[in-house]
């Protein structure tokens, strides 16, 4: 790759390495010390501080974890096919950090298996009731990526306790106090790394139901039964069906978000910038000299509320530069460059056969490779 470019007057003497995983080949804390090794190959000096980081999908309980700590508590609930499993929650002091991919998540679900039409989030509402009734949080913090259902949140909430007669439309919450009593009393966030409305061509179904197992066939059958569940929560919150259903982030997790924030009154808040918010991210940014994100893969979908933007966004801030390692870019170089990433390298460009092998070492190599003109 040629010889590494001078580091002038120690330019690059603090850095800051905040990354997501990549996708079927590196966690997020495994892809940030392959980072760190290559980066040390160039600078040997330099101050490195790791940040692995999340948006909300699988893998953010141990970002979370390995970040700021905490203690693991097992839950027992359901899965989207309502078969029993253990699942792990983070609590910290008076907050339960709850990961949605952990109990209503598509990776739970052989393809095989996968049914879109009855695959339900019961199990993420009884994890809710736990976090608040057992553990007795003040706040839960929902991660809501990664999951593997289209139910609106329907199954969630009658976990918690509220009642939806689809024959009817009619939903009523007249049992709440007796099933979960102190769920008023409680702050709910929402980590949520989209902003899709709950219906039409961009919203939870057209988008993302493919994905689950929704085919032509039953995509239209889901997009109704989402927009009588929207009119029915909007009649009992008297407000127009529209005000609900388009809020960025309602069609989040298969209608999840609808429910989160239109009937439990969450605050829905960026993936990126809870977990920023966590481990101080911003302060770190604004004292680096030079800063590294980068995913598995970086495209379309990066740039609209995904962790490379925000991070992007805190370096514009703060006019520090940024540059970015991914397993397969996407993004046009003029596009990037809008954005204020610096640098980028693709491990595919480096790699052309078998990029996904041995991925940590691929990986160092191009923390390594980028600081020359490659």
């Amino acid at each position: 790759m040629g010889e590494i470019a001078p580091n002038p007057n120690g330019r690059y003497r603090r850095v800051v390495v905040a990354v997501d995983k990549f996708k079927g080949t590196l966690t997020a804390p495994q892809a940030a010390a392959a980072i760190e090794e290559g980066v040390r190959r160039a600078l040997p000096d330099a101050d490195i501080r790791l940040f692995p980081m999340a948006d909300g999908g699988d893998g953010s309980l141990e970002v979370v974890e390995s970040a700021v700590g905490g203690e693991r508590v097992l839950v027992p609930a359901t899965d989207p096919l309502g078969r029993r499993v253990d699942v792990p929650i983070l609590v910290l002091g008076q907050t339960a950090f709850v990961e949605m991919a952990k109990v209503s998540g598509l990776n739970l679900i052989p393809v095989h298996q996968r049914d879109i039409l009855r695959s339900s989030t019961y199990g993420l509402g009884e994890v809710i009731r736990f976090a608040i009734e057992s553990v007795r949080a003040k706040k839960v913090v929902v991660a809501i990526g990664g999951s593997a259902t289209n139910d609106g949140g329907i199954g969630m909430l009658e976990a918690l306790g509220f009642k939806y007669d689809p024959s009817g439309n009619i939903f009523d919450d007249s049992a709440v106090p007796r099933v979960t009593p102190h769920l008023w009393e409680t702050e709910i966030e929402v980590a949520c790394d989209v902003e899709n409305p709950l219906l039409g061509p961009n919203g939870a179904t057209a988008i993302y139901g493919p994905q689950k197992g929704a085919t032509a066939q039953t995509i239209p059958v889901l997009e109704e039964r989402l927009s009588r569940w929207a009119e029915a929560v909007s009649l009992w919150r008297g407000l127009p069906a529209d005000e609900l259903a388009q809020y960025p982030g309602a069609g989040a997790a298969g209608g999840v978000g609808f429910a989160l924030h239109g009937v439990l009154r969450a605050n829905m808040l960026q993936g990126w910038r809870v977990f920023s918010d966590m481990m101080n991210l911003e302060q770190e940014i604004a004292d680096a000299d030079l800063v590294f994100t980068g995913e598995g893969k970086f495209d379309k979908q990066s740039l609209e509320g995904k962790l490379p933007l925000g991070i992007a966004q805190l370096c514009a801030q703060y006019r520090k530069p940024l540059w970015l390692l991914c397993g397969r870019n996407a993004v046009p170089e003029n596009i990037y460059r809008s954005y204020g990433i610096c640098r980028l390298c693709q491990i595919v460009s480096l790699y052309p056969k078998n990029p996904m092998k041995n991925a940590a070492e691929k990986l160092s190599a191009a923390a390594f490779g980028i600081f020359t003109k490659i």
